[in-house]
C-alpha cells in the first residue's frame, strides 16, 4: 500500500468512495498486519478494479471502461505457466474484440 505520505492507489480508492476502508487497509498494511488488511477489502472493490469473473462479467467491465473513455489497459494474466498466461491473454483479446465490435455496430 505504499507510504503514508504518497500513495496513488490509496488516493484513487479514497476518491472512488472507499476512503475509510482505504485508510484502514493502509494503516494495517504499514503495521505489517497484512491478513487483517486483506480481509477488509470488499469483494465488490476487487470485482470493480480487476478483469476477473465470468466472460460476461469481464465483458461488462470492458464496456464500462470503454464508456469511461479508457483506450489502454495494462493486464497481467494469471497462470502458473507461460502457456496458461498466454491462453488467458488470448481470451481477453477475444473479449476486447467482441466489445469493440458491439460499439462499431451501433
Amino acid at each position: 500500500m505504499g507510504s503514508r505520505q504518497h500513495n496513488l492507489y490509496n488516493e484513487v480508492y479514497q476518491r472512488t468512495g472507499y476512503a475509510e476502508m482505504a485508510l484502514q487497509v493502509q494503516d494495517l498494511w504499514l503495521k505489517r498486519q497484512r491478513e487483517a488488511a486483506i480481509a477488509l477489502i470488499p469483494d465488490d472493490l476487487v470485482l470493480k478494479t480487476n478483469l476477473i469473473g465470468t466472460k460476461e462479467m469481464v465483458r461488462e467491465r470492458l464496456r464500462a471502461h470503454q464508456r469511461a473513455g479508457v483506450t489502454t489497459l495494462r493486464v497481467a494474466p494469471d497462470g502458473q505457466t507461460l502457456h496458461k498466461r498466454l491462453t488467458i491473454l488470448a481470451q481477453l483479446i477475444d473479449l476486447v474484440n467482441e466489445v469493440n465490435a458491439e460499439t462499431n455496430e451501433g
